[in-house]
């Protein structure tokens, strides 16, 4: 994963630990590939990262004379590769041998819970495997004991200051456009990306209550540090106001919870005259305007804030019924159980089953202290059952 490398450069030597108990002698055939991917891990058994992804970066025979006990085995690549982000797929191919050799010479891995199915293998005492058309394998949640060297020669760093109204900004995140390269600010504003191929670039810089900043053309040169300041500008806020009316009598309603929900959450009740205000709402979004009342529907709307104040038009909702009804489940399953909540063909049950709080929700809110006055079950009954059998139910 590209948290465990950590690092940037061109791979030139892959090192593989392992315990081997000396069964496997001279020059003996390998294929290693190389890719990156933003995959964590595989799908299914059959989910190989397909061959034109990858680069083909040994080809050749591997010494085994003399290996035995606790060993290195390295592998000098052919084809250097450039591994500047993401994360670092390996294949790794020993096509069809004649020979068997001892179950005792093993590779050192370490388990990584994790990354689960981070690893997908195959083996074969018939088939000579095609990288094009793999069969399906078998996962491994482990990750080979693996030294990769690097050089980091020809490549470039990125430094510089994000700062606004000439303060520095901690905690700000600056990224390369198109790659995964990525960091954030110091106490002091300063940022540094290391190992970076060579070329031009674009930078986002982004910072909470701070408009987002794109700077364009910033040319990194092979071996040197490019120093690149950024200034960030604070979001402006506005204020949003609006009333809350009873659609049917036209009366204010009041102590109703107004929620904006977005950027940045905000909440504040109506007066009495059904009116609300947010003082300083963040501008340039998008929230999700909420009215919440007992006793009255859900209203919900999607709200684009500008960059001037507003007053949005009035919102009216309706009362509730006096009995309101909330369904838990699906109302067109066919699955049934004898078993639960209530066991009929024992001659006694007993059970417990908790109910979310978001499933207690219907087209009207009920909010806290709502009292719940009676439980209907969905059943198929077959008629064998006399009336007047005694229940016992707690909440």
């Amino acid at each position: 994963m590209e948290d465990e490398l950590n690092i940037g450069g061109n791979i030139t030597i892959l090192k593989y630990h392992a315990v081997l108990a000396g069964s496997i002698s001279g020059l003996k055939p390998l294929k290693v590939w190389m890719a990156t991917t933003t995959a964590t891990a595989f799908a299914s058994t059959s989910d190989w990262l397909p061959l034109s992804e990858f680069t083909l970066v040994f080809d050749g025979n591997i010494d085994f004379s003399g290996l035995s006990g606790e060993v290195e085995l390295s592998i000098p690549l052919t084809t250097p590769f450039t591994y500047t982000g993401d994360n670092l797929c390996v294949m790794v191919n020993r096509p069809h041998d004649s020979q068997y050799y001892s179950s005792s010479e093993k590779f050192k891995n370490t388990a990584t819970p994790y990354y689960p199915n981070r690893n997908l293998c195959a083996f074969s005492d018939t088939i000579e495997y095609d990288p094009n058309a793999l069969p399906a394998g078998i996962f491994a949640s482990a990750v080979h004991n693996t030294t990769f060297m690097f050089t980091t020669s020809g490549l470039a760093t990125l430094t510089g200051t994000v700062s606004s109204t000439g303060s520095p900004l901690a905690n700000a995140t600056v990224s390369i456009e198109g790659t995964t390269k990525t960091t954030q600010t110091n106490a002091q504003g300063v940022y540094q990306i290391p190992y970076l191929t060579p070329g031009t670039v674009n930078l986002t810089a982004t910072h909470y209550g701070y408009n987002d900043t794109q700077i364009e053309g910033v040319v990194l040169t092979a071996d040197q540090t490019t120093n690149q300041n950024i200034n960030m500008t604070p979001m402006t806020t506005i204020t949003v106001s609006g009333q809350v009316v009873n659609n049917v009598t036209g009366a204010a309603v009041e102590g109703a919870l107004i929620t904006l929900d977005g950027y940045e959450y905000y909440e504040v009740y109506t007066d009495a005259t059904g009116a609300f205000t947010f003082p300083s709402v963040y501008s340039g979004q998008t929230y999700q305007l909420k009215v919440l009342k007992p006793g009255y529907q859900f209203y919900t709307m999607d709200l684009t804030v500008g960059t001037t104040n507003m007053t949005v038009p009035d919102i009216m909702v309706s009362g509730s019924p006096s009995i309101v009804e909330a369904l838990v489940g699906d109302p067109n399953t066919t699955t049934t159980t004898y078993s639960y909540p209530v066991n009929f063909f024992y001659k006694s049950s007993i059970s417990q089953a908790i109910y979310m709080a978001d499933e207690l929700s219907s087209e009207y809110y009920l909010g806290a202290g709502t009292p719940i006055t009676q439980i209907s079950y969905n059943m198929n009954l077959g008629g064998n059952i006399p009336a007047n059998k005694p229940l016992k139910v707690w909440m």
